[in-house]
């Protein structure tokens, strides 16, 4: 073989070693969202239970007419959405994505307050797996991102704040116009989680450039803008790939 020969191969190696990073950073990315403290809610995505919203095999939310968040237990009021609607249903659809916008989030909560609640703590905290207990109405993505959450226990008003979350990715949506007695989609906007500390709560993260492993690349396919970026390789070298101690 030629020496040009052999550099062409090399350099075909290189690039399909490139591409084969990035699919594990995508891999990477899909795992770390998947396995975030477990389901990421506490909610199991396939049967619901104490009162809390459900998926079912086709995706769709049922309630176990328990008592919990939101459920009294004694079923829907005179003023709730399912009422004031004479049965018809009140819900809201969409689907939940990484902060990249294209990677749809499984097991993420999708929750309804009255009011936007407070930015989630930074730091090390005690808080389980048991998703955000103080929503009026909670419930877990399916395996493709989607969710489709029940409103009629709810009392029937024209706006509620939703947040979608998983981990300590939490984005919020504030006075969101309902359609009452109808679907109320969520666009994808209202429904990707949060990349930049301005579109919502994001966990504090910081990697640094190493010699063959390159977990800013991780970061960055995931959506993420703001983490730091810290120079991990000696002054000069030709790999590094962090531009400033911190962004």
């Amino acid at each position: 073989m030629s020496l040009g020969g052999l550099n062409v191969r090399l350099l075909r190696e290189a690039e399909l070693m490139e591409c084969s990073m990035r699919a594990a950073a995508r891999v990477v990315l899909l795992a770390v969202l998947a396995l975030s403290c477990s389901s990421g809610s506490g909610l199991n995505p396939d049967a619901g239970g104490s009162g809390k919203a459900g998926l079912d095999a086709a995706g769709l939310v049922f309630d176990d007419g328990g008592s919990g968040a939101g459920d009294s237990g004694t079923g829907p009021g005179a003023d709730s959405f399912f009422a004031q609607c004479s049965g018809a249903s009140t819900t809201i659809t969409g689907t939940v994505l990484a902060p990249n916008g294209t990677d749809p989030v499984s097991g993420a909560e999708v929750a309804v307050w009255s009011s936007p609640p407070p930015a989630l703590a930074h730091g090390v905290t005690c808080e389980g797996c048991g998703g955000q207990t103080d929503a009026l109405v909670a419930a877990p993505t399916g395996s493709n991102g989607k969710f489709t959450l029940s409103l009629d226990r709810l009392t029937k008003a024209a706006t509620y704040t939703v947040t979608v979350r998983k981990a300590g990715f939490r984005r919020t949506v504030g006075s969101l116009a309902i359609t009452a007695c109808g679907a109320t989609a969520l666009d994808i906007a209202q429904t990707t989680l949060p990349g930049r500390a301005a579109d919502g709560d994001l966990p504090k993260i910081a990697v640094s450039s190493g010699n063959s492993d390159h977990l800013e690349k991780v970061v960055s396919a995931m959506g993420v803008v703001d983490f730091d970026c810290v120079k991990g390789l000696s002054s000069g070298s030709a790999k590094e790939t962090c531009t400033t101690a911190g962004r």
